[in-house]
């Protein structure tokens, strides 16, 4: 449904009938993620407040490991965006610093748009990891009021995390947030279209 385009997939009843939701694990072997071949990327002051979470891509080449905050505590966001739509989605805003990652050669870029951004994914697996933002340069950001032009700079510190990549992470216990960007984003499209 994500692919449909102007379908309000917020709109939906999650639960329409009263069956619970599907427990996939009883239909045979789970699926046993890879290990962070890395170290605990926390330092020993910080494994008191930071918890460590780990992930990868469906198929295990790209892995990383994240010190935060727990979850339940971080600004998540699934917002309108033309791409984040249809990936489903859910991203948090953790500083350089604070992600490792293992395998990065097999993550592949998309940029779109405004150029701001680059969504970075598995080129064997296809799933989405974290979305890079980038410096559209001089050129760009010269008409820029001053203020979105300190955003930027802000921005440029952080890499996007996808937490559905996440291991142990239960996405019904945090605290998300959808934004509408009243279209400014969500109508934005590739640089190409396929009939």
């Amino acid at each position: 449904l994500r692919t449909l385009r102007h379908f309000d997939v917020w709109a939906l009843d999650p639960y329409p009938n009263p069956k619970p939701p599907m427990n996939g694990a009883a239909y045979g072997t789970t699926y046993v993620p890879p290990k962070f071949p890395g170290p605990d990327i926390r330092t020993e002051a910080e494994k008191g407040e930071l918890k460590l979470y780990t992930g990868n891509c469906h198929c295990g080449a790209v892995m990383l490991a994240l010190k935060s905050k727990p979850l339940s505590e971080v600004f998540v966001m699934e917002d309108d965006c033309s791409i984040c739509v249809r990936n489903a989605n859910l991203l948090i805003y953790p500083e350089n610093t604070h992600i490792a990652i293992h395998g990065s050669e097999h993550l592949t870029g998309y940029v779109f748009g405004q150029r701001t951004y680059e969504h970075r994914f598995c080129s064997i697996c296809g799933v989405s990891v974290c979305i890079k933002p980038l410096d559209p340069g001089e050129e760009i950001t010269k008409d820029w009021p001053s203020e979105r032009r300190k955003e930027l700079m802000e921005t440029l510190k952080t890499t996007t995390i996808n937490i559905r990549i996440l291991q142990g992470v239960d996405v019904r216990d945090v605290k998300e947030v959808k934004i509408e960007r009243d279209n400014e984003m969500s109508s934005v499209p590739p640089l190409y279209t396929v009939d």
